[in-house]
């Protein structure tokens, strides 16, 4: 094999290897891709990803709450409140007891700090945090009205993002979003309150991250 194969090989391989941690933090939660490669500063090297970067955080952050192991995650809601400061709240099953959800927030952030290069804080220590380098924060909250199935939502209509089979959200029994086809678990769709740029910037169109639409806000110029 000469160089040039050899090169291209790598490329290849190097390219794959990002493809195939993606569908690994997406399908079973960052702290899978953590432990497939090592370590969580590998993963982001491999990745080609900034952990510094409020939006690589987000990404990381939501998956691993929508992976996590304590609690079944209905939604979240994503306020990006100023351009370096995020709140996540995570909208969990309406049985779970209204006291538990700070527990659930505080070992979300001390299990996630544990492995991973920078730090999220409940939003509890939103003042006393957001003077530090701290841009994710998280809070939670017992779902008002269960997204599961009901009158208003059962004509819904899914698509698989794995292999693109659509069925109706009252046809998918006990697990809605799981494809009956090929069994991909496909996530629901967060609210993403973030339409609205904060004060001093404007929205010049969206831009796309990790498959999904954020809107592009670009700092206002001075006159």
């Amino acid at each position: 094999m000469n160089l040039k194969q050899t090169i291209k090989r790598i490329l290849r391989e190097e390219s794959s290897a990002k493809t195939r941690l993606k569908n690994v933090i997406e399908k079973l939660g960052p702290l899978e891709a953590v432990n497939a490669v090592g370590s969580a500063k590998k993963m982001f090297e491999i990745m080609e990803l900034d952990y510094n970067d409020i939006e690589v955080q987000e990404y990381i952050v939501k998956n691993y709450i929508y992976h996590n192991e304590f609690e079944d995650v209905l939604f979240l809601e994503v306020n990006r409140v100023s351009p370096s400061k995020t709140i996540i709240k995570s909208n969990i099953k309406p049985d779970t007891a209204a006291n538990h959800t700070s527990w659930f927030d505080s070992v979300i952030c001390d299990n996630f700090n544990r492995v991973f290069p920078f730090k999220i804080e409940p939003v509890w220590n939103f003042e006393w945090a957001k003077d530090k380098k701290t841009k994710i924060f998280v809070e939670s909250e017992t779902s008002k009205e269960e997204e599961n199935i009901n009158e208003s939502n059962k004509d819904k209509k899914i698509t698989c993002d794995n292999c693109g089979w659509s069925w109706k959200l009252s046809e998918g029994g006990d697990d809605p979003y799981t494809c009956h086809k090929c069994w991909n678990e496909n996530q629901m769709i967060e609210s993403e309150l973030t339409e609205k740029c904060w004060k001093g910037y404007t929205q010049k169109g969206m831009k796309t991250m990790f498959g999904k639409r954020y809107p592009n806000c670009v700092k206002n110029k001075k006159k």
